[in-house]
């Protein structure tokens, strides 16, 4: 429902969008094992992924990390000189205090040491930016306090488009 956002702060990359509502690693993961990788040379990927595991009570924290690191895993394995960005688990929840958000936070710690010593990765904090300075989601940039609504998306393009960009162009 954002494609003028995605075109406003990507179209100039030819971006290849493979996010679908309601993913969680195991369909990334299955996705990447049956697409056609070899047609297409990505320079750069930008991986979100993670929160949608957090709705099974049998994935924890490391878990959700462990499938994130082996979604990029196999992006290295398949393009090693590809450069890739992954974002930090957005925040959800009405209030700090949210047993999902509390459980966000137990996965953005994991994923330094899950993704440690993997070659062009680069794990980035984009979360932050939808939080007041009491760490609540204000609801014009999250309504459901789970999904960025227009505003929202505005502020993670304006952020992640910058580093896409150096990514992209660099060798």
């Amino acid at each position: 429902g954002h494609k003028g956002l995605m075109d406003k702060y990507f179209g100039e990359f030819k971006p290849l969008n493979l996010g679908i509502g309601g993913d969680r690693t195991e369909h990334v993961l299955w996705r990447l094992d049956h697409l056609p990788l070899d047609k297409i040379q990505p320079k750069v990927a930008m991986v979100m992924i993670g929160t949608n595991n957090i709705g099974n009570r049998n994935n924890t924290p490391w878990m959700i990390a462990q499938g994130v690191k082996a979604i990029v895993e196999k992006l290295h394995k398949a393009y090693p000189e590809m450069k890739i960005v992954v974002l930090d688990v957005f925040p959800r929840g009405d209030k700090k205090d949210h047993r999902d958000r509390l459980k966000v936070g137990e996965i953005n710690f994991c994923l330094p040491e899950a993704l440690a010593g993997i070659k062009n990765v680069e794990l980035m904090d984009v979360g932050s930016i939808y939080l007041t300075e009491d760490g609540e989601i204000p609801k014009e940039i999250m309504g459901d306090f789970l999904h960025p609504g227009a505003k929202g998306y505005e502020m993670w393009g304006e952020k992640i488009a910058p580093v896409i960009k150096a990514k992209f162009e660099s060798k």
